[in-house]
């Protein structure tokens, strides 16, 4: 990596800080402040190493770095999404410079379905936690549907024991809401608090008293638990928050519901779980069922054993048209 002039370094850390205030007050969460701030430092120095080819002043110096990132150093490109962003904001609230979307499409991020384990996996993971605290943890996460942050972040006064509820303040986007929790849920955590004592307000303390529990640490415990199981490597912290999900869909619970426990901004994200639930259709009852005209055409088939008295021959009913297949139609947003 090329050395930095100090008269650049001033003038970047000097963009970095604007860039940190206009994040700030726009109450961007911690976590991404420092991801996109990260993301311009990365971006600068790579824009004084090409300075042959590119200026951090001109527009053409972000598509090179975005393509050297996706090419070069293979990162995936929702990562490039997210440096997209950064780079994008910047350029507009910072910079004050018009932002070129025709000259530089936005990567389109590769869509794939959440993976799932069952309930009895679940159990299994839970089982083969190292110690009851992370027993407690894994339960609370899959009996409430938490990213794995809310989940660190939950004070002792967050568990509403009255209404059988969990606060989560500051949730993804800034929001608070409400999840439930189970009644198996809270007498583990009612005995967990008894037993530990955690202090500091948090619910979840690290291994020093008083202080938060790291995100690496939890994981880390759910990896352990995992590979005792002998369970699938793709099982993460999240993986939990994905079976809440799909195993409360499979329960019979509607989409608008899920979508309020998940904290999920837009139905359609809560709609992919559609495609993990392999009965969800056949629990549909259909209208024409219902129907009693349907019942007089059948015994009249039966009866008959022709479609109608117009009929010049035996012919079996069938429809006049082929049925499209449910994943070939596109629904408009008002159906």
């Amino acid at each position: 990596m090329v050395l930095l002039h100090q008269k650049t370094v001033k003038i970047m850390e000097t963009y970095v800080q604007q860039f940190e205030n206009w994040l700030t007050l726009k109450n961007y969460a911690l976590k991404t402040k420092k991801s996109y701030l990260c993301t311009l430092r990365q971006c600068w120095v790579y824009c004084e190493e090409q300075k042959e080819n590119a200026t951090f002043s001109k527009s053409n110096a972000v598509e090179h770095y975005l393509l050297f990132r996706y090419n070069s150093q293979k990162v995936s490109w929702q990562t490039v999404n997210g440096d997209y962003s950064a780079l994008r904001l910047f350029y507009k609230n910072v910079l004050d410079r018009v932002w070129d979307l025709k000259k530089l499409p936005r990567p389109r991020k590769q869509k794939s379905l959440p993976k799932v384990i069952s309930p009895e996996q679940v159990s299994l993971l839970i089982e083969n936690g190292a110690t009851f605290k992370h027993k407690v943890f894994f339960t609370l996460l899959y009996s409430t549907g938490l990213r794995l942050g809310e989940a660190l972040r939950l004070r002792v006064e967050d568990v509403q024991v009255a209404t059988m509820q969990l606060r989560v303040l500051d949730g993804k986007g800034n929001k608070d809401r409400f999840t439930l929790l189970s009644a198996e849920t809270l007498d583990l955590l009612r005995f967990y608090i008894r037993a530990y004592r955690p202090e500091g307000g948090l619910l979840f303390n690290g291994r020093t008293k008083g202080n938060k529990w790291s995100e690496h640490g939890a994981q880390h415990s759910i990896v352990q638990a995992r590979r005792k199981a002998k369970l699938p490597e793709f099982v993460t912290a999240h993986t939990l928050r994905h079976c809440f999900a799909t195993h409360l869909l499979q329960a019979g619970t509607d989409l608008v519901t899920i979508q309020q426990l998940m904290g999920h901004k837009y139905l359609k994200t809560t709609a992919r779980y559609i495609h993990l639930d392999n009965l969800h259709f056949q629990r549909v009852n259909n209208p024409a069922d219902r129907i009693e005209a349907w019942k007089k055409i059948t015994e009249s088939v039966n009866s008959s054993g022709t479609t109608g008295s117009n009929s010049s021959t035996n012919m079996p009913l069938i429809l006049p048209y082929a049925v499209p297949s449910m994943t070939s139609v596109n629904a408009e947003p008002n159906d």
